[in-house]
């Protein structure tokens, strides 16, 4: 059977029916379990990067801008992407349009879960005694590089958060384990293509391990610095800059877009550089 991709107008099981809180959106849906080629996966990657295009009004040196940042913990459009794993595993992730950060998750029984510094998104969800960063997930980006990632990872996260039943007292480290498994394969793998490569010729075996975590925390660097470059007539040299230079050993703007798959809108158009003065809503 082929990977599958479906945009619907209302869910399958979990959720059974969308919320108000959880319009408007695009649903889609992936069989984890039958991505059995290294194009498989890159296809899923392909379809959570539409979803960040479709709400895009910009470009920038052939790069999609995401849509502007909400102040608020409510997105102008969500992503609800559903994941089906081995029997009867199915979760359901709720991914913003304007950063592609999980805010929330559904477990099997269409129950949702999201994050103590966000607790007022979801009517009557299970609140999750961590934050939604990754100092709150695995204690810290460093950490991201003791992850496993590959098919197998992902399914046996997928079956954590499937099977979720949050109780007193309960260890909680496995279900934000699961989550910032979920959030390197999915998400940040489409913003970056260092964290893709990392993982796509491994996807099968398995064993992928993010060999540079900073890249992650300097994806707002990177799209400043290009954002700060156009302003700049091209020129790479403001502080953005500096830290991927000395930080990541990008020692040209050249390498920095190549780095790039998404640009993140700064929020409130600022920048280490200064104000952005483009794009503008």
């Amino acid at each position: 059977m082929a990977l599958l991709f479906l945009l619907l107008a209302v869910p399958t099981s979990p959720g059974a029916a969308f919320d108000a809180w959880q319009y408007p959106n695009d649903h889609k849906v992936v069989n984890v379990r039958e991505a059995n080629s290294i194009s498989s996966y890159k296809a899923m990657i392909s379809e959570v990067h539409s979803f960040g295009v479709r709400t895009s009004k910009y470009t920038e040196k052939g790069l999609p801008i995401l849509a502007r940042q909400t102040s608020t913990p409510k997105p102008d459009r969500w992503l609800m992407l559903e994941l089906r794993g081995d029997g009867h595993d199915e979760i359901m992730l709720a991914i913003r349009n304007d950063n592609l950060y999980i805010e929330a998750f559904a477990n099997s029984s269409g129950k949702w879960h999201t994050f103590a510094n966000i607790r007022n998104l979801i009517p009557r969800a299970t609140i999750l005694p961590f934050k939604d960063s990754y100092r709150g997930l695995v204690n810290g980006h460093a950490n991201l590089g003791t992850l496993e990632l590959g098919k197998e990872t992902t399914l046996r996260a997928l079956h954590e958060l499937a099977v979720y039943k949050q109780s007193v007292g309960a260890d909680t480290s496995c279900v934000s384990r699961a989550l910032a498994i979920m959030a390197v394969t999915f998400c940040e793998a489409t913003r970056l293509r260092p964290i893709q490569d990392y993982i796509l010729p491994k996807w099968l075996s398995g064993g992928a391990t993010i060999q540079k975590p900073l890249y992650v925390v300097r994806w707002s660097d990177m799209s400043c610095a290009v954002l700060v470059a156009r302003q700049k007539k091209g020129r790479y040299n403001g502080p953005e800059a500096v830290k991927l230079k000395d930080e990541l050993g990008m020692t040209s703007l050249n390498e920095v877009v190549g780095a790039l798959s998404l640009i993140l809108w700064p929020k409130d158009n600022s920048c280490d550089s200064g104000p952005i003065t483009w794009p503008r809503a």
